[in-house]
């Protein structure tokens, strides 16, 4: 393929003095002792350069001008100014060569892809998985249903209920219909009840074993957490539709992003979004007690859109590419070029299982955490943040966040981990998995509302959580390109189960293998990090280093790969043996779950709905 297929570099005219240029992730292979074959998938170009020429096009990874690569280079190499020509020359050639691309070329590339000008419908309905928290759910779901109501908005309200106390529930449907009275809003409930009759009647329908289905809705195994069971509920009841889910402890309180900007980004990174701490921020955001603005337009201003329709309206000089990667473009390029999960930001309680996701922090954030030892203490106690991204931004990165969650359950999404927690972060791998589809994100936020913390969590350095087992297992497929959605979906359903039939002790190896490359590239990440910073603030190197050593001494324990989660519900050896059924039946799940999502659909058609009308 030539390179003017995406844009020619070299056309007359094109202005490439002023045209911002960088490479992409393409293959590189050496050719004996001094020379390397380069190759750029998005052009189809290769040459062959010298190791020299070929290590400064690697180093072109941001977009800037010709120009200010060879400064940059020349500056890196301590080189002179008179050698800064002979980089320029080279540069242009390797731009005239197709392995350095223009950002023109590949912002044009999107503005093309397909679906382009497809309008997306609006958002139709709005569902809550709750457990035991009636005072939270009326709080949340009336802000958003006082907000839709405000806007003129016929929205649908679902609640999925897994309260395992019959008073829990039976306060929960009398929330349910105070809003419906005082708001005059649809509202649809399902809870325990509702959940095991459509399991029953979908298992038959769909000729599946029933176990399969129960897995999905009820929590048979009686984890402590079944949150996932509650989010597939709410898929089933708007399946072909446009739909947001939100945590029970969220509420329709909008406030910018502290750093909104009229921008729009096109990335890879898994998660792009920025975390602020301080109390301008967070009072900012948590004192906006009256709704702003529509929540719901927010989500749709992504939700469902293709790329180059979420690019209408924005200049190329207004378009951020630095961090996308090929695998971006190989999703146009699949006609799975839809943004398909979006989220806006948080201002509340970020979470978090562990500090190390504060640790791990650079840049701006960084110095924001580390501004000083008693801010530092405070933020590492409370996790009160604001989480969101600087502006628009398009990811093909597995990340999205269940504090809202927009989907477009037009296409063949996969279904939640049903079981203990990091349900999203697993659900997020899996979108990513189908091969299909992309994440947007939008530079705003909402409040969650969990009181403070009030004692510091605990280190996890030296355990892992189930949820963060069953998100390397499938954080390791890699799907085919064009394979398709429900091919692929299949494809991690078979790999899950394959691994989880292994007798005990070689499951335990798949774990520990897993376990360790991820434990290693914490490892490598925050070494790194204490390098770059020289060990300074010496409060926060402490936690680093507190953190580092914790880990090395847990990787060789046998104990490390038994879920500590499982451990604390079920004892030791129950865990483990626990730990394999649950990959199996999530695998079994992935693998049915294409075939039970259009026999859901035919039967919403026919009338046969999930839950039942408040």
């Amino acid at each position: 393929m030539p390179a003017t297929s995406t844009g020619s570099n070299t056309e007359p005219g094109s202005g490439l003095q002023a045209q911002r240029f960088r490479a992409f992730d393409g293959v590189h292979v050496r050719m004996g002792q001094s020379r390397q074959l380069a190759y750029c998938p998005l052009t189809g170009e290769a040459k062959v350069l010298g190791n020299a020429l070929a290590g400064i096009l690697r180093g072109c990874r941001s977009a800037a001008t010709l120009d200010e690569h060879a400064e940059a280079v020349r500056r890196q190499l301590g080189l002179g100014q008179a050698q800064a020509q002979a980089l320029r020359a080279q540069l242009g050639e390797l731009a005239a060569a197709g392995l350095l691309v223009s950002e023109r070329a590949l912002i044009q590339r999107c503005r093309e892809g397909s679906d382009a000008n497809a309008a997306a419908p609006p958002i139709s309905s709005l569902g809550v998985p709750t457990r035991d928290r009636p005072s939270s759910l009326r709080r949340s779901l009336g802000s958003f249903a006082e907000s839709s109501r405000g806007l003129g908005r016929a929205m649908r309200f679902v609640v999925a209920d897994g309260s395992d106390d019959p008073q829990a529930r039976r306060d929960n449907e009398r929330v349910l219909a105070g809003l419906k009275d005082q708001l005059r809003c649809a509202i649809t409930y399902v809870g325990p009840g509702e959940k095991a009759i459509f399991a029953r009647l979908l298992a038959e329908r769909a000729h599946v074993e029933p176990d399969i289905v129960r897995f999905a809705l009820l929590n048979d195994e009686r984890c402590p957490v079944a949150t996932g069971g509650n989010r597939n509920a709410l898929l089933f009841a708007t399946l072909g539709e446009l739909a947001v889910q939100v945590d029970d402890d969220a509420e329709c309180a909008l406030a910018p992003g502290p750093a909104l900007r009229e921008r729009m980004t096109l990335t890879s990174a898994r998660d792009p979004t920025q975390l602020w701490f301080d109390g301008e921020a967070l009072g900012g955001a948590q004192a906006r007690g009256a709704v702003a603005g529509d929540f719901f337009a927010l989500h749709e201003r992504l939700l469902g859109r293709a790329p180059a329709a979420c690019l209408h309206g924005y200049r190329d000089a207004d378009v951020d590419t630095d961090g996308m990667a090929m695998s971006f473009l190989r999703r146009l390029r699949g006609g799975g070029g839809r943004v398909h999960v979006t989220s806006v930001g948080f201002a509340g309680d970020m979470g978090a299982e562990s500090g190390f996701s504060l640790l791990r922090l650079d840049g701006a954030a960084r110095d924001r955490l580390v501004r000083s030892a008693d801010d530092y203490r405070r933020i590492m106690q409370s996790r009160q943040v604001v989480r969101a991204v600087g502006n628009a931004t398009v990811s093909d990165g597995a990340s999205c966040s269940g504090v809202n969650l927009g989907l477009d359950n037009r296409e063949p999404l996969p279904p939640f981990m049903p079981v203990q927690g990091n349900e999203t972060g697993i659900f997020a791998n899996a979108v990513r998995a189908t091969g299909e589809g992309h994440f947007g994100h939008l530079p705003w936020t909402i409040l969650r509302r969990r009181p403070p913390r009030s004692e510091p969590e605990p280190r996890a350095a030296a355990s892992v959580r189930s949820g963060s087992i069953v998100e390397a297992l499938v954080s390791s497929f890699q799907p085919p390109h064009s394979a398709g959605a429900e091919k692929n979906l299949a494809d991690l359903g078979s790999l899950l189960v394959e691994l989880a039939t292994l007798p005990p002790r070689d499951f335990e190896e798949v774990l520990r293998r897993a376990l360790w490359v991820r434990a290693v590239q914490r490892i490598n990440l925050l070494e790194q990090l204490l390098a770059r910073h020289d060990h300074r603030p010496d409060f926060w190197a402490d936690d680093v280093v507190q953190y580092l050593s914790t880990l090395r001494e847990a990787l060789p324990q046998g104990h490390y790969v038994v879920p500590a989660d499982l451990d604390v519900a079920f004892g030791t050896e129950a865990a483990a043996i626990l730990m394999q059924r649950l990959v199996l039946k999530f695998g079994q799940l992935l693998g049915a779950w294409p075939h039970l999502r259009r026999t859901a659909l035919e039967m919403r058609r026919q009338g046969h709905e999930i839950g039942r009308r408040v």
